[in-house]
């Protein structure tokens, strides 16, 4: 029997976040250099008064005093297609809650587990803003059929699917280890603290991070661990787990989506009796890594921003025209670092010479990975997913070869990438045939 599994996500253009372990077809979509941000997949913004949920008052339009009731799934991206509940670029190219034509995400199973099990699942989260997240399950064959079909789903189709995840709420309290206080700025009275223990509520450190300041890294960021259960009673077949951030101090929605396998398993308890958790006392606070660069302080005028190695917000123009709520959390030094070490203060009028540019966090460059076809599913079982045709990138190193191809924005950024997998040719033909920018 066909079932399909969800875990969902939120968080912010200068704070993205996407489903790591198990493989997102997000990331397939980056390892195949399909994707270079997997986490800007985002719905955004989700107001109480935007269409269709005029009846809705979130506390302070933030998505994650209700989690799950913004209505992200039917949001066009570009004003043409449905987000959905795996995601789809803000681009509105790839979308995540159909199979790429290509093979490059949604053909293969990527991890087989057991119903009862206790299993780790992690999310990359790049200067995160807290919130609530959760993990959801359903196993309608018809719902799961259409995360496999060859055309995107409308968005009917996606209402449809969200309700059947909606039905099914794998608990933080499910399993042992977890945290599962709630969010220090969830108020009694908001849906986010109706039932203690359903959610994962973020509330590590500076500005409530859900990812704690020595956590293992990511790309560009760094890894959010949790442990899930499936249901003992969950039926055998393939399985689409997808997740979800419902963000604290923005309006955005993000998600992703895994092909994975459920195995029959043993009925069993799967955590051990005890007492409540306690469920308001916030968790405990970890002081935030001081920035090993001292930059001068600025008493006003400035802003705060964020910076990735893909951006630098305090570029010279950045961070002027930029507002504090997509950009910054605040308008002096002291008041950056509060909110989070991996802040930036940029003094009124963008960088300059007494300003330093921001130094990276120490992320290590990813590891190569070498050119594969996908993987196929780990057993021969009939699973509806198609095998995948080999999408391998071919490097051809020629008279005009230049080490120089990335997914970044102007040539500019060329000169030095930011990471080994955003080189994808040695030649201005090889990279105009995988959506590359060459530089000469």
């Amino acid at each position: 029997m066909f079932s399909l599994v969800a875990i969902l996500f939120a968080g912010r253009v200068a704070g993205h976040g996407y489903l790591f372990e198990p493989k997102s077809r997000q990331r397939q979509a980056l390892d195949a250099r399909s994707d270079w941000c997997p986490h800007c997949v985002l719905a955004a913004p989700m107001l109480a008064d935007v269409p269709g949920s005029e009846t809705r008052s979130w506390p302070g339009n933030q998505a994650f005093a209700e989690p799950g009731t913004a209505p992200s799934v039917g949001y066009l991206m570009n004003g043409v297609t449905p987000f959905g509940v795996c995601g789809t670029q803000k681009q509105g190219t790839n979308d995540y809650n159909y199979p790429d034509p290509d093979g490059k995400w949604g053909t293969t199973i990527v991890e087989t587990y057991k119903a009862g099990e206790a299993f780790e699942v992690s999310w990359c989260a790049n200067a995160d803003h807290g919130g609530v997240y959760s993990y959801r399950l359903c196993n309608d064959p018809s719902i799961i059929a259409k995360f496999l079909a060859d055309e995107p789903m409308s968005s009917e189709e996606q209402e449809e699917a969200e309700e059947c995840f909606q039905r099914t709420v794998l608990r933080c309290d499910d399993a042992d280890g977890n945290d599962c206080s709630i969010q220090p700025d969830c108020r009694a009275d908001w849906g986010c603290a109706a039932d203690p223990g359903k959610y994962f509520h973020c509330g590590l450190g500076s500005g409530h991070a859900c990812a704690a300041p020595d956590a293992d890294t990511c790309e560009s960021g760094r890894l959010v661990k949790d442990k899930v259960v499936i249901p003992v009673e969950w039926p055998e077949g393939p399985t689409v787990l997808t997740w979800r951030w419902d963000s604290h101090k923005t309006t955005e929605v993000f998600a992703a989506c895994a092909d994975i396998y459920v195995e029959e398993g043993e009925f069993q308890p799967t955590a051990t009796p005890a007492t409540p958790r306690p469920t308001t006392s916030p968790k405990p606070t970890v002081a935030a890594t001081a920035e090993p660069t001292k930059k001068p302080t600025e008493q006003s005028g400035g802003r705060c921003c964020w910076w990735s190695s893909a951006i630098d917000w305090c570029a010279e123009g950045a961070c002027p025209n930029a507002s504090e709520d997509e950009n910054g959390c605040a308008a002096s030094e002291e008041a950056c670092l509060r909110c989070s070490s991996a802040a930036t203060f940029c003094p009124h009028g963008g960088a300059s010479s007494g300003t330093p540019a921001p130094t990276p966090r120490p992320t290590p460059a990813p590891t190569p990975r070498p050119t594969r076809s996908p993987t196929p599913a780990p057993t021969p079982r009939p699973t509806g997913y198609p095998t995948p045709e080999p999408t391998n990138v071919r490097v051809v190193a020629g008279p005009d070869a230049d080490p120089h191809c990335c997914f970044l924005g102007e040539c500019g950024a060329c000169a030095a990438p930011v990471f080994a997998d955003y080189h994808c040719g040695e030649s201005a033909s090889e990279c105009a045939a995988c959506a590359g920018i060459y530089c000469d």
